[in-house]
Formats: C-alpha cells, sequence, structure tokens
C-alpha cells in the first residue's frame, strides 16, 4: 500500500525538467517504470541538475531532472516513467518499439544521445528488453552509460591552382590547445580522425608551393569537418602564343634567367624586335641579335612584333600582386599583375584623376568621354600587357577595395568596415587575425599569426579587435610601413601617415608640426574627431566625424601581466620604430578629447589598424 501511494503521487507530480520539457503524460493510459542505479557520462556520475529523458523515435514520452547520483541503494529515488499516452492525449510510446534515451550534461551544457543500457532483475519480475513493453505497470532495473563522442573529423581536398590537379602527398596540419596531422593521398584526399572538439588553424602545404592557413576552423563532435585547399604553385608557368605582327605581352612571374634573349630563344627564328617603354629593344642587327632590354621585368609590359605565329613559356615565382608601379607623365606599357580577370575601371579606381587612358593590343579603351569613363577593354587579362597614358605622375597598385564599402579578409572570412578620409583609405576598426593565446604566453615567430583577447574572451576579439605585441604585428621585420599581420593590400601605418590622417580630421593640427616630435603632444580635438559615438567610460565618447570608430579595447600590460582599462582607454601602433625596443603609437583616453603621440616598449599588446597601400 506504501509503495502504491508512492507511485501514484509521482505520477501526479509535474516535470521539472527545463532542457527537455515533457509535457507530461497520462497515468490513467499503461505506463512503464524505469528505476535507475546508475546514470553516467563517458562512465562518470551524472549529478543533481543534469536530465534525462526517454524516447519513441522522434516523440518524448518521458524526462526527470537528477536531484543526486544514482547508485543501486538509491535507485527506487531515481524513477524515470515512461507513458504510452502523453498529457495532452496524443500517443506516446508503440509497444515493441526500441527505447532512445537521451541525457543532458547541464554542466558541459550538451545533449548526449550515444548509449549503453544493462538491466539488473534480481526478483525474476523485471522487464529486461529494450523495447517498449505491452503490460500496464511493468518496471525496469536499468544502468546507463552515455558517450560523449567529443572528437570530429576533418576531410577535405587539396589541389593546384594552375592545372586542378590534386597534389599527393600533400601535408596538412591542424594546431590549436592540440595538433594533428594529415597527407593527402593520390587522390589529393586527405582524412584526420579523432580531433578534439574546438576551434583551430588548419595549414595545407607541399613542396613548390606557397603554404596557406585557414584560421578559426570549428570541429564538431561526431561530425566531419569539409576543408578544401588550393594551393599556389611557387615555380608556375605562363603560355603565350603569338601572332603575326603587333603584341603587347607582360608576365607575373619572376623567371629564374630573366635576360630577355634568354627568355625568348626558342622563337628568335620568328621574332621581329621586342620593345619596352624607353624605346629600348631586343633585335637582330646583321647575324647578332642585341638585346638593350636587358633582363624582363614583371611590372613592365612589353610591345612585340613577330614575322610568323610561334609561341613560348615564362617559368618562375609570381610576383607579388601588390607591388607598386609608378607611372610617369606621358606613354608606357605597363605588365597585370594578378592571376585572374578584373575589371579595368576597378583596376585604376583610385588614378583616374590623373589617368588620360588605357589601351589594349586590338585598340580597345578606358578612356573619359565628356563625364564619363567608358571601359570598351572590359576585364584586364593575365599576360596582356597594356599602353597607359597619364597626365600627371602616380602610382598603380593592383587592389581592389572600393574604399568606403566593406572589405573581406580572405584568409578568415572577417568582413572589416573601411573608411576614406582625405587621400587615405583605412579600416575603420580594429583588425582582429589570428590564433588566441593566453596572456601570460609570450608571442612567438612560428610562422601562426597569434593575438590576444582582453581578458582571455574571444568574444572582447570579436567586438574590439585583436591585441599584438609590436614585433608579431610586423611579422617580425622592422620595415616602416610593411604589410606585417595586414591582409593583402593593405599595410601597417607609418608615425607619418597617422600625422596625415590627424592633419585631416582637425585642420588645427598642422602636418610637420614641431610639437609632434615630442613625446606627449597631442592632436587637439583629433581623439574627439575619431573616437565612436558610444562605448566610453563616463560619457567620454566622440563624435566620429570621419567614421574612423575607435573604441575603447583596453591593452594588455606586459610588465604586470593584465589587462587593462577595457571602456576606458585605447593604444594604437605604428610600424615606425624609436629605438630597438619601442615604437611609436597613438593613445585616446575617456577622459580627454586629443590624441596622443607617445613610444611604448614592443611587448605591449595594443590594437592594430590597416591602411591601403
Amino acid at each position: 500500500m506504501i509503495i502504491c501511494l508512492v507511485v501514484f503521487s509521482i505520477l501526479s507530480t509535474n516535470i521539472n525538467a527545463q532542457h527537455f520539457n515533457f509535457e507530461g503524460g497520462n497515468p490513467s493510459e499503461p505506463f512503464w517504470t524505469l528505476y535507475i542505479a546508475e546514470a553516467t557520462v563517458n562512465s562518470i556520475d551524472l549529478e543533481a541538475g543534469d536530465e534525462i529523458a526517454v524516447f519513441d523515435s522522434e516523440i518524448m514520452v518521458g524526462a526527470f531532472t537528477l536531484t543526486q547520483v544514482c547508485t543501486p541503494e538509491n535507485q527506487f529515488d531515481n524513477v524515470l516513467l515512461a507513458f504510452s499516452t502523453l498529457a495532452s492525449g496524443s500517443t506516446g510510446y508503440t509497444t515493441g518499439n526500441n527505447v532512445l534515451f537521451k541525457c543532458w550534461d547541464a554542466s558541459l551544457e550538451i545533449e548526449i544521445t550515444d548509449f549503453e543500457i544493462n538491466f539488473d532483475n534480481p526478483y525474476g519480475d523485471a522487464w529486461i528488453q529494450s523495447v517498449f513493453p505491452a503490460d500496464d505497470g511493468e518496471y525496469s532495473l536499468i544502468h546507463l552509460d552515455f558517450e560523449w563522442i567529443h572528437t570530429g573529423n576533418l576531410a577535405g581536398t587539396i589541389t593546384d591552382e594552375i592545372n586542378s590537379q590534386p597534389i599527393v602527398g600533400a601535408f596538412v596540419e591542424v594546431t590549436g590547445d592540440l595538433s594533428y596531422s594529415g597527407t593527402a593521398n593520390a587522390n589529393g584526399n586527405y582524412l584526420i580522425e579523432d580531433i578534439e572538439v574546438g576551434t583551430y588553424s588548419v595549414t595545407a602545404s607541399a613542396e613548390g608551393y606557397f603554404p596557406k592557413t585557414i584560421n578559426g576552423e570549428e570541429i564538431l563532435a561526431g561530425e566531419t569537418t569539409t576543408l578544401d585547399f588550393v594551393l599556389e604553385p611557387i615555380i608556375q608557368t605562363q603560355t603565350y602564343n603569338l601572332v603575326e605582327g603587333y603584341q603587347m605581352i607582360s608576365s607575373r612571374l619572376i623567371s629564374e634567367e630573366p635576360n630577355m634573349q634568354n627568355i625568348l630563344e626558342g622563337i628568335l627564328d620568328n621574332l621581329d624586335f621586342v620593345r619596352n617603354s624607353e624605346g629600348f629593344m631586343l633585335r637582330k642587327i646583321g647575324p647578332n641579335w642585341v638585346n638593350s632590354i636587358g633582363d624582363w621585368v614583371t611590372t613592365e609590359g612589353y610591345l612585340f612584333k613577330m614575322n610568323a605565329n610561334d609561341s613560348f613559356v615564362i617559368s618562375g615565382e609570381p610576383v607579388n600582386v601588390s607591388t607598386p608601379k609608378e607611372l610617369n607623365t606621358g606613354y608606357q606599357i605597363i605588365s597585370y599583375l594578378p592571376s585572374e580577370p578584373r575589371d579595368c575601371e576597378e583596376v585604376f579606381t583610385f588614378i583616374l584623376d590623373n589617368l588620360d587612358f588605357v589601351r589594349n593590343t586590338s585598340g580597345f579603351m578606358l578612356k573619359k568621354i565628356g563625364p564619363f569613363w567608358v571601359n570598351n577593354i572590359g576585364n584586364m587579362q593575365p599576360g596582356e600587357g597594356y599602353l597607359v597614358k597619364m597626365n600627371a605622375d602616380d602610382v598603380l597598385t593592383y587592389t581592389f577595395t572600393n574604399c568606403g564599402d566593406p572589405f573581406t579578409d580572405l584568409r578568415d572570412g572577417k568582413i572589416y568596415n573601411t573608411v576614406q578620409i582625405g587621400n587615405q583609405c583605412w579600416m575603420a576598426e580594429n583588425l582582429n587575425i589570428g590564433e588566441m593565446i593566453n596572456g601570460i604566453e609570450e608571442m612567438n615567430n612560428n610562422s601562426i599569426i597569434e593575438k590576444y583577447c582582453y581578458d582571455d574572451d574571444s568574444d572582447n576579439c570579436d567586438e574590439y579587435g585583436g591585441l599584438y605585441q609590436w614585433d608579431e604585428m610586423m611579422q617580425y621585420v622592422t620595415t616602416e610601413g610593411t604589410q606585417g599581420i595586414c591582409s593583402e593590400g593593405w599595410h601597417i601605418p607609418t608615425d607619418d601617415e597617422w600625422k596625415i590622417l590627424e592633419g585631416t580630421v582637425d585642420s588645427q593640427y598642422l602636418v610637420g608640426d614641431p610639437i609632434w616630435n615630442n613625446i606627449g603632444g597631442r592632436g587637439y580635438d583629433v581623439g574627439l574627431n575619431l573616437k565612436s559615438v558610444n562605448g566610453w567610460y563616463n560619457n567620454g565618447n566622440g563624435i566620429d566625424l570621419y567614421g574612423f570608430s575607435v573604441l575603447p579595447s583596453g591593452f594588455y600590460n606586459h610588465n604586470s601581466g593584465n589587462f587593462s582599462s577595457i571602456g576606458k582607454e585605447t593604444y594604437i601602433w605604428t610600424s615606425t620604430k624609436d629605438d630597438n625596443n619601442t615604437a611609436w603609437c597613438r593613445g585616446l583616453f575617456y577622459f580627454d578629447e586629443n590624441v596622443y603621440r607617445n613610444y611604448a616598449f614592443n611587448a605591449q599588446g595594443w590594437s592594430v589598424r590597416c591602411l591601403l597601400d
């Protein structure tokens, strides 16, 4: 009698599980009572606050929250009821269907569905099958061991960028809290199994190819993440099919034997001449070939005249696509450095004010007609040369960011706002690239970009950007204006470039003002114009007049080993050294409307802004 009263009391009790949120069952219809003698995850006991639920396929037919660790001694206190009819009147379990258990580990905040069930039958009348019973009032004494799959797999294909063929033997390295590796097979496929759940940097490399790293790749429990790589060969080839007559060509490859005559040795029988922008030539005089050009220069284009059709190949390493080309007033033949076609007007966007026209071999042009630029060339093509006429000197760089539009960093897919301020194009938020390390760790020259996140919390990096030591930011060179950890086509601004910014946003500050040669010089109201309109402590916000939007990101103090002053101040590096151990920077504070120029020790962890080349 006492047992019956206890059972009916349980049947009428509301289900208090929070994760599984069971609607309840109808105790007047058949139900099954499960007494739990043991409940573990990977052999570790579930605890008070954890939950267990029972399902018939997708239908939850019972759930409860543990109040204690389950043991054989207290098993009759750990009661899970499975109902054939739910409180709403809908069908619960169906006799003979397989039983599915799930658990919710509240401390790990994970739901686990893989389990092993064992039955006890000390009295000879318990239900000991893993299917739902037919009779009302059946009971079972069970041991549940859930298995949490806390690893995942990484798989993909590694191919050659030029010919799309698989790269046999390519090496894949997965780095994070733990490291893993694998090798591509004959089809270019790789599979790395049993990787601990987490976020990793993945690098693919192969002999003869530039390595490629993808950061922030998440490995999920029990799943296979697919990550394909396309690697750029270190030694590449460009093939030129020349036709009788005139054509302009160029190369994006740095030949190991750059002498013009050596490169063209195989087509000399059909070549009339090659001419560069200055008029120097490779031509035959009498029985001798005379090379007044010298070496083939990748940033230059060349005019070829052929006496008959022929072809040749250039091989070598690709030049940096962002290599600047100085354009002089007047005419010149230039090269096209990207490996893919690009719209001609887009290529020349930043120098249109000084451009007269661009012409290709076929005579099509990019030219201004009235107030409009008319592009009859369409896309510029790799391997072609282009005749450019300039009305004034300028510098062409093959970058394709329209300043003011969002910019995507192709290394990790992060998107940054950009802003045009005067003649400069800035990222309008702090850079956030790399693998987070804890503040107690030193950044190292290990080919992995490393960053600090305030309080070792990655969410702060997402909001405020990463914090970097100067050497890591510069990627262990000391050249002013270097690319450093910025994306291709961007660079770490110099001290002088910061002065130009400051002079642009506040006319009171004269660029070159001697005060800026002194430590602690101030930029008048520059800080007010550069700071964001919210987020600063004690209403120390700016007016963000130009959209530069400086946030109070705080900093990492290497001397104390602590993070400090988020919401109150920020420091931003320049690429200009002061001496061997210090470099120039800028500081902004909640209590002041100015911006301060100072130097700091290279080991400090500060913010980074990038400037378009």
